[in-house]
């Protein structure tokens, strides 16, 4: 009977119903999203089978702070003098540009050491890994690919023994491997090359950009790896030095942990999801049960009949939950109709497609949702139905429970500020790192990659600088804001390396071509030779120099550097200023006969699609690679460094325009039954002399009392959230705003008051005493 009794309310009631589905459903749909993107983003390196004995190698240093990457012979040296480690393993990752024919694809290349699949064991599918990751192996230029590669290239065909091109040199498939899963904590890559290595002739100064694991024996700890390894620090003279000069540690994290270290901002964006979902729940939850409560002073008479033929508190308990039960289910299945017409978006939006957000291992948590959503939406009417005063209901009194909803009310509003502010925070974050001031100029700056051989480089750039809308046009080896190579400076004298440098080369067009300032001393001209560079102020000040007496001096990296010029620090990668040399592109394309990749910046007189055309024409003529190019704004390449914040401030807009729709709901829901409620007091008001300004001012004040502290509560949380958002994102931030979060109050006001005013205009101004009759 009961169950019977639900159904039939929900069908007389459809318009309610209908609203409390929608409601409940929008909310779903959020929090299913964003729980399950929390849920995959702290997932990271569970399906290794070893997962228990493998750890990524770190050090820290008070300089530099935490760094994964570690000198190349680091690899081979734990796994010959550490006892306790079974294997080690390390990789360095390079872009590649794979081809079948026309068929071309932008893919990632792991140069690995030899154990790289016994140490991070992704799954061999096909091959000898021994042999392809060895000197026989690089001797016929074999590679491994994934089976997501080999799908897209190959189809259904094997691809053992197929030629492939990488980066314009002949390759051969002689394996097949899994494609890495999406919580893989190594860089998304589809082929494997081996990373050859003489542990005969270790090179210490090869370069400190290796990404470092190890694999125990059964029966051994890390804690035996630890003391080991210091062991080991005394009798190695680098590592030592390391030590010394920098104060470095060196630890170990295991593999499931590793990739919160890399990036340590990662759990923070979580947990700020994650506040972001219970909001969005909360707020989808309160508004059905505000919807659900509208009805009380009329459903609560059919609630007494109930109970005055034999149905007990309990009975209307349960009648209530399985209502709520219902609803759930539709909200569930209409939510999952939602997602799957949603996929190619929500793959846009979070980067994952919804097998991998909703994969079994994961499951549990839209259960958990789900649970969390029926518990809060049933038991709250539930509790209130349940406690109806019969003799209350009976006279037709009004137990409308007002505080209930005002408490409702008040839970919704907060939300949806804090989420609105929030919101507001990350639009100003995304838009000041294409304002900053990073030290150049690059908003007419084009940009793209080739590998030539010097004469073909000066012919490219002698034909790009004829065209009249092209103002300068300049070679570098790498683009600022992608970071630079590491290279040490050493201390001739005590052997210890004074600090880690970058590298960089440019020509002696392109300190004016991206408009940076030389603060001392000269710019590079055509007479200068590979011993002499440009320094940063940061590779000054690092040094011990004094800036006016910098030029002239001396360092040593890789051979004895004069310094003929300073030039103002610039944000490096992700608005990072570290030390930097800068060398001539001769330094960098000494062979004349060899081809060498360098990176183009053309400065135009307007980023205009006809000159970009333009210059397009004039490249295709004059492009002798076997590798394809892009024309690509360096904005578009600013943008790309910064997409985790385009990505958070998308999807806090998806949730705050959710939200703010489901709010919209919940207050012509609350606004109509309060209008229902005070219809005959508002005609008596009028009777009395009221005029329809001063109705809707009494009411506009009535609510005020939840709405301002509901707001300020909101605003405090987006602070609290601002703060943490801020600190993880670390660099290149604005300072909080007062104007985002005065206008997400404004926003919320105004939407609070124009439904007020829309759904209140009739009831003011209608004849009183239609109201009264």
């Amino acid at each position: 009977m009961i169950s019977n009794y639900s159904l039939r309310y929900l069908w007389n009631h459809r318009g309610n119903s209908v609203t409390r589905l929608v409601s409940l459903a929008l909310g779903l749909v959020v929090a299913l999203l964003i729980c399950s993107y929390v849920g995959i983003n702290l997932s990271y390196g569970r399906f290794f089978p070893d997962k228990e004995r493998v750890y990524q190698m770190f050090m820290k240093s008070p300089q530099y702070g935490v760094s994964q990457y570690q000198l190349e012979p680091v690899a081979s040296l734990l796994a010959e003098k550490l006892p306790s480690i079974e294997a080690a393993t390390n990789f360095k990752s390079n872009k590649a540009q794979v081809n079948v024919g026309n068929d071309i694809v932008d893919s990632r290349l792991l140069n690995v050491g030899s154990d790289f699949f016994n140490v991070l064991d992704f799954g061999v599918l096909s091959g000898d890994v021994e042999r392809v990751l060895s000197n026989e192996g690089l001797a016929n230029n074999e590679v491994m690919i994934s089976e997501r590669l080999s799908d897209r290239l190959f189809g259904e065909k094997s691809p053992l023994g197929e030629v492939i091109g990488i980066n314009g040199e002949e390759h051969v498939v002689a394996g097949v491997f899994n494609t890495p899963p999406v919580t893989s904590p190594v860089i998304d890559f589809d082929i494997v090359k081996w990373l050859k290595y003489d542990p005969l002739a270790p090179n210490w100064n090869s370069g400190d950009s290796y990404p470092t694991f190890i694999k125990l024996h059964k029966g051994s700890t890390i804690a035996d790896v630890e003391s080991q390894f210091k062991n080991e620090l005394e009798h190695n003279e680098m590592l030592s030095l390391l030590v010394r000069m920098w104060t470095t540690e060196f630890f170990f994290i295991p593999i499931e942990d590793s990739y919160y270290v890399v990036d340590d901002s990662t759990r923070m964006t979580q947990v700020i999801y994650g506040v972001l979902a219970i909001l969005a729940l909360l707020v989808g939850t309160f508004n059905y049960v505000l919807l659900t409560l509208s009805s009380l002073a009329t459903r609560g008479r059919t609630i007494a009949m109930l109970r005055c033929n034999g149905a007990t508190r309990a009975d209307i308990f349960r009648m209530l939950l399985s209502e709520t039960l219902i609803m759930i289910v539709a909200s569930v299945l209409l939510s999952i109709f939602v997602l799957l017409c949603l996929n190619k978006e929500i793959y846009q939006l979070l980067g994952y497609h919804l097998k991998e957000l909703f994969s079994l291992e994961r499951l549990w948590i839209p259960v958990l949702v789900c649970i969390v959503s029926f518990l809060i939406a049933g038991t709250i009417p539930a509790t209130l139905y349940s406690r109806v005063n019969l003799q209350y209901a009976f006279r037709r009194g009004n137990d409308n429970r007002t505080w209930w909803k005002r408490v409702l009310l008040f839970v919704q509003v907060a939300c949806t500020t804090a989420i609105v502010c929030f919101l507001l925070v990350t639009i100003q974050q995304s838009k000041y790192v294409l304002k900053a001031d990073i030290g150049y100029k690059y908003d007419k700056i084009i940009t793209m990659n080739y590998e030539a051989t010097r004469s073909q480089h000066n012919a490219m750039l002698d034909e790009i600088r004829k065209l009249p809308f092209v103002e300068k046009a300049a070679l570098s080896l790498q683009y600022p804001i992608d970071g630079y190579i590491g290279n040490p400076v050493i201390d001739v004298n005590e052997g210890d390396i004074l600090f880690s440098g970058r590298y960089e080369c440019f020509d002696e067009n392109y300190i004016e071509t991206m408009q940076m300032e030389i603060v001392q001393g000269r710019n590079f001209n055509e007479q200068d030779g590979v011993k002499k560079a440009v320094v940063n102020e940061k590779f000054v000040h690092q040094h011990g120099w004094d800036l006016e007496s910098s030029v002239g001096k001396s360092f040593y990296q890789n051979g004895w550097i004069e310094v003929i010029g300073v030039v103002k620090d610039y944000s490096q990668s992700m608005g990072l200023i570290q030390p930097l040399a800068i060398y001539r592109t001769e330094h960098y394309v000494q062979d004349p006969n060899v081809k060498v990749p360098l990176s183009y910046n053309i400065r135009l007189t307007d980023l205009s699609a006809d000159n970009i055309k333009a210059l397009d024409d004039v490249i295709k003529k004059h492009y002798h690679s076997d590798l394809e190019y892009t024309l690509l704004p360096y904005s578009e390449r600013v943008k790309t460094c910064f997409t985790h914040r385009e990505e958070m401030r998308d999807n806090v807009l998806v949730i705050s325009l959710v939200t703010l729709l489901i709010s919209l709901i919940g207050l012509v829901g609350y606004f109509g039954n309060e209008m229902s409620r005070r219809r005959k007091e508002i005609a008596i008001r009028k009777v009395c002399g009221a005029t329809s300004s001063q109705v809707m001012n009494l009411l506009g004040l009535n609510i005020l009392w939840v709405i301002v502290p509901a707001i300020m509560i909101g605003v405090a949380g987006a602070i609290w959230g601002g703060i943490r958002y801020i600190e993880m994102l670390e660099t290149m931030c604005a300072p909080l705003a007062a104007w985002t979060f005065l206008l997400g109050s404004g926003i919320v006001l105004f939407v609070v008051y124009g439904i007020l005013i829309i759904r209140t205009w009739k009831t003011a101004n209608e004849n009183p005493i239609d109201a009264i009759n």
